[in-house]
């Protein structure tokens, strides 16, 4: 009988626990990264900002995925769309183009969950460098306790994808 008071009560303080780490969590989301490259910053616009160039580097990209491209290239309404049989459909879409600034691009993994905003931005350095800001984001606030895990989540996830797809961009230069 004490065995099964003391499991109660350490299952409490266990669940109590979690409901406070929660607590100390953010709902937002927002995951950014950066790089620096050495080269102009049309060249590099035009290499991130046309998705026929992504999957060579697509941070999402898993065994089994189709990529499919639609629309103009760098422009608005240019979009990847994305199958997978086990993980369902996703896409990309440039929403807002800033050539060669930036661009923001409209991104959902499947018809269920949130859309998530993806904004790129350029800026030329006195060294000759690009930098390359990249920041995913949401607009919806996290609910707490199980969104803001979840949020957490997204977050490492992302930015771990991010930030080898930002190092694994293979510059086609013609």
């Amino acid at each position: 009988m004490h065995s099964l008071k003391y499991t109660f009560f350490g299952l409490l303080i266990a669940v109590a626990l979690f409901f406070l780490w929660a607590l100390s969590l953010s709902g937002n989301l927002s995951v950014r990264q950066s790089r620096s490259y050495q080269i102009e910053q049309k060249v590099l616009f035009d290499e991130l900002s046309d998705f026929n160039e992504w999957e060579d580097w697509f941070p999402w990209m898993d065994e089994g995925m189709t990529l499919v491209v639609e629309n103009e290239a760098s422009k608005k309404g240019h979009r990847l769309m994305w199958s997978h049989p086990e993980q369902g459909n996703g896409y990309l879409e440039l929403i807002d183009v800033d050539a060669p600034n930036g661009f923001v691009m409209e991104m959902q993994f499947d018809e269920n969950s949130e859309t998530l905003k993806n904004t790129f931005k350029l800026v030329q350095k006195q060294t000759g460098e690009v930098e390359v800001s990249w920041t995913l984001s949401s607009d919806e606030k996290y609910p707490y306790p199980l969104g803001r895990v979840r949020a957490l989540v997204i977050r490492k996830m992302s930015q771990k994808n991010m930030e080898k797809a930002l190092d694994d961009i293979p510059f086609n230069i013609d």
